[in-house]
């Protein structure tokens, strides 16, 4: 199974270089490499991590670019947005807090890449991102969003 955030990663990845009509650059094939858990270099784990942190920082900028816009678009519609804002509102709370905490995870292991080449290098050893990294964000995520919406609806 690969591992998500790097899949997410290489996805957006092409998209974008699609878009802009550029070709593809290594970064890219050593994302997907991370992605399905073949082995790369420390410094070249290195350079993955930092672009999944920034494809993970870009989703929850985009996130929270759309949550104010929904909040001020929806309620404008015939009817003041009915069920279509709290769905809306609820699964872009959800994507933003999932990636919040993918930034967080994925921070966390780009230090450990760090300490590990500031050792002399090697294999990724502990630094080598885990499959449970994705989850513990996904629930961390959602939790800290559950807890927002309910401490917004008892406001």
């Amino acid at each position: 199974m690969p591992l998500i955030q790097y899949w997410v990663a290489v996805a957006l990845s092409r998209a974008y270089n699609r878009i802009m009509r550029r070709s593809e650059g290594d970064i890219t094939a050593s994302v997907e490499k991370v992605a399905n858990r073949e082995e790369v270099s420390v410094g070249e784990l290195g350079g993955v991590q930092g672009l999944v942190v920034m494809t993970w920082v870009a989703i929850s900028f985009s996130c929270l670019v759309l949550l104010l816009l929904s909040g001020f678009i929806l309620p404008e519609l015939p009817g003041g947005g009915g069920v279509l804002l709290p769905v809306v509102l609820t699964i872009l709370l959800v994507i933003f807090g999932v990636s919040l905490w993918n930034i967080v995870v994925l921070k966390a292991r780009f230090r450990a890449i760090d300490r590990q080449l500031a050792k002399g290098g090697g294999g990724p050893g502990r630094a080598a991102p885990k499959q449970r990294d994705f989850w513990i964000a996904v629930v961390a995520g959602v939790l800290m969003m559950a807890l927002f919406q309910i401490a917004g609806s008892h406001s």
